[in-house]
């Protein structure tokens, strides 16, 4: 009778010792090498069934086109792309069905920049003068999110103004365009 008393006693410590660390993975508060508020981040990471990990950050002070992405285990849950050039890009144009990052149903939107956002990402532009030209570009996609539902339109439009304002702030081309 003690022998199995002790027994249940070992298995309920064990079990209750296990279940402490146990929970939601935490959430970044930087992407990419841009600070973010985790709340804005959560709702486009969802489901946060195992851990949060990403590559990058790029190199913002060459001012090379390059990439970055966060991993959700083992699916990309958001795909960064940095990109500087010269003049201002049409977006539009550059969300449609043959670009890399395609959006669906994609508006025109004041993200503070000049902005579009579709169901599963969005893109903004703003005139910023680095070594990489007199212009840049931030396109962000969620591949995890439903192409054909608006659902996420509202986080990923809150989500885009905070990244885009705190990535301009990142790199160094002065007082940024803000409308």
């Amino acid at each position: 009778m003690r022998r199995q008393a002790a027994v249940a006693a070992s298995l309920a410590t064990v079990l209750a010792l296990s279940s402490c660390g146990s929970g939601d993975p935490v959430v970044p508060k930087s992407l990419c090498g841009t600070s973010i508020d985790p709340a804005l981040s959560r709702p486009l990471l969802e489901p946060l069934n195992r851990e949060v990990e990403q590559d990058g950050p790029v190199d913002r002070r060459a001012g090379e086109t390059g990439h970055c992405i966060v991993w959700v285990g083992d699916d990309a849950a958001m795909e960064f792309w940095f990109a500087w050039g010269s003049g201002a890009p049409n977006l539009v144009e550059l969300s449609g069905p043959d670009t890399t990052y395609r959006l669906t149903k994609v508006t025109p939107t004041d993200l503070g920049f000049e902005g579009v956002v579709g169901n599963e990402g969005a893109k903004a532009w703003t005139p910023c003068t680095t070594a990489g030209g007199d212009s840049f570009m931030l396109s962000v996609n969620f591949p995890r999110v439903d192409r054909m539902s608006a659902k996420l339109r509202p986080a990923i439009e809150k989500f885009m103004k905070a990244y885009m304002k705190n990535t301009v702030t990142t790199l160094g081309c002065g007082k940024p365009a803000v409308r």
